[in-house]
């Protein structure tokens, strides 16, 4: 059933999910009052792997560029880091880490989620992830990038290295940037 959500709720974003005759609709973030009540159909995996895939290159530019704003201006890092943490997305690892720098959100607040997925997958998804790391450029929380650089320093030599060292100079750069005044 759909309820409203408190602002600690509003923090995770899980859709809402509605059907009718004509239609089904997946609401991210505020359900619409007359929604409230309702019934859900429960989670769709077709609207997911559907919006993915147009992502993936199975539409115009425009379109895409539609996508990417809708879930910027919806705030969709967490939906964005939902997909990546559910198995029946992790054949779009790579796909959702790309949509997580282009869409131009801010995933510091994730920064561990990210390092772990981009050391997951293969070469293309390290590369992705670093590409997402490299647009943090601040960290409010010293215990996630201490994790993140352990978890990179940790890795065995694999053809990913460059990108692993890459990622770890960027998260040095940053803690360093953190424990000096005015950094």
């Amino acid at each position: 059933m759909a309820k409203k959500t408190s602002e600690e709720d509003d923090n995770k974003i899980e859709p809402f999910y509605h059907e009718s005759e004509n239609f089904r609709s997946a609401y991210f973030g505020e359900v619409p009052e007359q929604l409230i009540g309702t019934p859900q159909p429960g989670e769709d995996k077709k609207l997911f792997s559907t919006f993915l895939g147009l992502l993936q290159g199975n539409t115009t530019p425009e379109v895409r560029r539609e996508m990417l704003e809708i879930l910027r201006k919806n705030n969709a890092q967490q939906l964005i880091i939902d997909l990546l943490e559910n198995p029946a997305y992790s054949k779009y690892k790579k796909e959702l880490l790309v949509v997580a720098w282009e869409s131009g959100l801010a995933f510091h607040a994730h920064l561990l989620n990210i390092v772990k997925h981009a050391l997951e997958g293969d070469y293309a998804c390290t590369l992705e992830g670093l590409t997402v790391i490299e647009q943090i450029e601040e960290i409010t929380d010293i215990n996630q990038l201490d994790l993140s650089l352990d978890l990179l320093k940790a890795q065995p030599k694999s053809e990913k290295s460059p990108l692993i060292d890459l990622m770890q100079h960027h998260l040095q750069r940053i803690k360093f940037n953190l424990s000096t005044p005015n950094g």
